[in-house]
């Protein structure tokens, strides 16, 4: 929206899905809009913002929205993250809903097994070395390709990482 001074705004939504963090405001302005998917079924959904002020030129401003609920992801597969010196790659693939693989750390070059589970979008997975406790992954599913969590055990002390389908 444009004007001159002091601008007000509402906005409102027309999806009963689709929540919005602010509903009203002065520009300059952030508003973040977040799905809610809590009860949706597979499919795409469409909804709308509208933004409007009694003192912009060009009121109201419609957004469209569209929200596409899949499938879960499969964990299955190959992954690779990396963060400052460290290099993190494994495959795993499905074994009757039990997650197994092997993956190495490349600082030191150390190998691992997997092992673990997934709870909806979320995955635990055990990182077990030849030698040593494990490292434990605790990852959601950001989108279909991404995992995204933190590490813990011996040297990761919830390193935050970042994780993407090959």
């Amino acid at each position: 929206m444009s004007g001159t001074g002091l601008i007000e705004w509402t906005a409102t939504s027309d999806a009963p899905w689709l929540a919005l963090s602010s509903s009203s405001g002065n520009v300059p302005h952030v508003v973040t809009v977040s799905p809610d998917n809590a009860g949706l079924t597979r499919g795409t959904y469409r909804g709308s913002i509208e933004f409007a002020s009694a003192g912009a030129r060009n009121t109201p401003v419609q957004i469209a929205v569209r929200l596409d609920i899949a499938d879960k992801s499969p964990l299955a597969g190959r992954w690779l993250g990396a963060w400052d010196v460290v290099i993190l790659s494994f495959d795993v693939r499905d074994s009757s809903g039990v997650y197994v693989g092997a993956g190495i750390f490349t600082v030191p070059a150390t190998p691992f097994t997997a092992l673990g589970t997934r709870t909806d979008d979320y995955v635990t997975l055990n990182l077990q070395p030849p030698t040593g406790a494990p490292i434990t992954l605790h990852a959601f599913f950001f989108n279909d390709h991404t995992l995204r969590g933190a590490l813990t055990g011996p040297g990761f002390p919830g390193d935050s990482v970042v994780l993407f389908r090959q």
